[in-house]
């Protein structure tokens, strides 16, 4: 049994916060890269099908890829205190989750534990305030990022480690 997640990879931050993901995020630590999430958790692996795998393509093909800036950084009071960017705009990362939650409503984001869903790019958690504004400082310097996502990826956690199952590629533009 392994968890999965659907996310949006943004390579493009990772010279700017992949050190602090990887220092300062379980997930990081794990092999998570920068990313947006659309679902987490999703079907757990042993459970996962083809006709799950072909839903979800079906569902995020309808999207194009998303013309995002992360400009500003801000925090999720916790606890655990999380340092994230804010991907600009958030529609359409908004739009994927509810396309995905209708298709699988037995899989609400973060478990259910949220009632407002923020897409959000964490940076560091699980630190003490001053540890995170000392990070803030340094990212805040190298922004903004400018990115261009044209796909999703369903990611895998298993013997301690994060991998990537699936490719989901976003609509081309006309």
């Amino acid at each position: 049994m392994a968890e999965t997640a659907i996310i949006v990879p943004v390579p493009e931050a990772e010279p700017i916060v992949g050190r602090w993901r990887r220092r300062y995020t379980p997930s990081g630590a794990a092999g998570m890269p920068a990313h947006v999430t659309l679902l987490v958790p999703f079907i757990d692996s042993d459970a996962l099908s083809a006709d799950a795998i072909g839903g979800v393509d079906e569902v995020l093909a309808r999207f194009g890829p998303v013309e995002l800036t992360l400009a500003a950084t801000a925090y999720f009071e916790g606890p655990p205190m999380v340092l994230y960017l804010e991907p600009v705009p958030v529609a359409p990362f908004r739009a994927m989750t509810a396309a995905l939650v209708s298709a699988f409503p037995e899989h609400p984001p973060y478990g259910g534990a949220h009632v407002r869903i923020v897409p959000h790019l964490t940076v560091a958690t699980r630190l003490a305030p001053e540890r995170l504004a000392e990070i803030e400082t340094e990212v805040a310097a190298a922004l903004p990022i400018s990115a261009r996502p044209g796909e999703a990826w369903l990611m895998e956690y298993a013997d301690e480690a994060w991998r990537l199952r699936n490719r989901f590629a976003f609509a081309t533009p006309a």
